[in-house]
């Protein structure tokens, strides 16, 4: 009986104090849930401040970009289009001694032996180089020619030419991440031949450089501190004096007149060829301006900027003073753009407008297949013309790139796959169904029903000595690998016509 007493009472026991911790259990559990919900609130209402911070200063960052390069396309303009003449300021080390005085006791050691007579010492020495491009800048311009949609050489441009007349050479295609002035700069200190100066002329360049021209103006809107392929283009060279002669200006007076009849962005064949364009600024320090690394380090104390009224805003609040402290002075811009000059063969050509044909026509599942060839063959046709123009002229070494794939929307993949069919692989074999057949047949063939057009080959291939894509930013990687897997494919399709 005394172990049931003692039983029953524990088990009382035991129901009180159940009973009696039941109520604070929970209520410690709510607390610590309300305490983690309002930690989770200002942690995400943090985190959008950060945020929102972020993008404050990123775009204060692009804004100080576009003025710095509008600030360099100024000068550059400046440069061209008057007298053609600039100073560029070079600092140069120099080492030199300085000669202690021994007349002086006091100058020697507490032994009466004297200091070392001589100490050599490190200077620099800002001089001021003089450089005059207007004489090359008056040949390019008397040189610029404007080639028309008909054009006789150019209409038929699939017909190769004949081996006697342009010599053959085994290409080489390189791929790079940099700009395009920076490209040609490369290429010419790797092959100094490119370049010749015969006695007592101005110098003469075999590097033909694709611009993706703008339809309606010279330069687009370099002047708006505008970083398209253009834009840098002609902000660190003398090509829009060139575009701004009479040749040129029929250029654009034939891109308004055919879009006026075309409407939408598929543009005219007709480009313009601008021999010994002079580039003198390099374009690899303008795009330095990045984020400033206080950026970074302010949000690195979220807690302190929380107590600062709104900081973002107090930054937008004086933009004279960021700008002054990001954008440079035009001395520092003559300092840290400007090169040894050197003169390259510009050939503007206007890319297809993807972007404008989508939105001037209603595209559906339907009838995209449709406009999708008739831009691809459009900018086919376009690129293998430019391609003609380089060869007629006689350029050994060309730079290229992603023609059309910045504000025009054309897709990087099938550009890279146009650019390898007219220098490497030729087209793929076609048909009326659009479907190729496994092993190209002969022209005129008829696969299971299907009549198959000739399949045409490289006809550009071996024809220059050196090719590079200069394709800079994200659409190097894709533009790269797609160029790779369509010479992948062709010799897979030539390997499976083997056996």
């Amino acid at each position: 009986m005394v172990y049931k007493r003692k039983t029953t009472a524990n088990r009382k026991h035991h129901r009180a104090r159940v009973s009696r911790s039941a109520t604070p259990a929970v209520t410690v559990s709510l607390a610590k849930r309300a305490k983690s919900t309002s930690t989770h609130g200002k942690s995400r209402r943090q985190t959008q401040r950060q945020k929102r911070y972020r993008q404050v200063k990123q775009r204060q960052s692009l804004r100080a970009q576009h003025q710095h390069w509008a600030e360099i396309a100024r000068d550059t303009q400046r440069i061209i289009l008057g007298d053609g003449k600039y100073f560029e300021e070079k600092s140069y080390s120099m080492s030199f001694a300085s000669t202690a005085s021994a007349a002086s006791p006091s100058s020697g050691n507490s032994d009466g032996s004297l200091l070392a007579p001589r100490m050599p010492m490190d200077s620099s020495v800002t001089m001021a180089v003089a450089h005059d491009i207007g004489p090359h800048i008056l040949i390019s311009k008397q040189g610029t020619t404007f080639i028309p949609h008909t054009h006789p050489s150019l209409a038929d441009w699939r017909k190769s030419s004949s081996p006697a007349s342009l010599a053959k050479f085994t290409t080489t295609i390189d791929f790079t991440h940099s700009s395009t002035t920076a490209a040609a700069r490369a290429l010419l200190l790797q092959h100094p031949d490119l370049c010749t100066q015969p006695n007592r002329d101005l110098p003469k360049s075999s590097i033909g450089v694709l611009s993706f021209a703008s339809p309606k103006r010279p330069g687009g809107g370099w002047l708006h501190g505008s970083n398209e392929q253009e834009e840098a283009l002609a902000r660190t060279s003398s090509l829009v004096a060139s575009l701004q002669t009479d040749h040129a200006k029929e250029f654009y007076r034939t891109h308004r007149e055919f879009l006026k009849i075309d409407g939408a962005g598929l543009h005219d064949h007709s480009m313009v060829y601008s021999p010994g364009v002079v580039v003198f600024r390099s374009d690899e320090s303008v795009g330095t301006l990045s984020p400033c690394t206080s950026t970074q380090t302010r949000n690195k104390s979220p807690r302190r900027k929380k107590k600062s009224p709104s900081p973002a805003p107090a930054a937008a609040t004086q933009p004279q003073e960021a700008s002054s402290t990001t954008v440079p002075s035009a001395s520092s811009i003559s300092q840290s753009t400007f090169i040894p000059p050197f003169v390259v063969n510009v050939l503007s050509a206007v890319p297809v407008n993807a972007a404008a044909i989508k939105q001037t026509y209603s595209i559906d599942s339907s009838t995209a297949f449709v406009f999708e060839d008739g831009i691809r063959e459009t900018m086919r046709t376009r690129m293998a013309r430019s391609l003609r123009i380089f060869q007629m002229r006689g350029d050994r070494a060309l730079i290229l790139g992603a023609f059309g794939c910045g504000s025009s929307e054309n897709r990087v993949e099938e550009v890279a796959e146009l650019w390898a069919e007219l220098l490497v692989t030729g087209e793929r074999p076609r048909s009326t169904d659009d479907e190729a057949p496994r092993t190209p047949p002969a022209a005129g063939d008829d696969v299971e029903g299907r009549r198959v057009f000739e399949r045409h080959g490289p006809v550009f291939k071996d024809v220059f000595e050196h090719i590079v894509f200069a394709v800079p930013g994200k659409l190097f990687e894709p533009f790269k690998r797609a160029f790779e897997m369509r010479l992948l494919e062709a010799q897979l399709s030539d390997a499976i016509t083997c056996e």
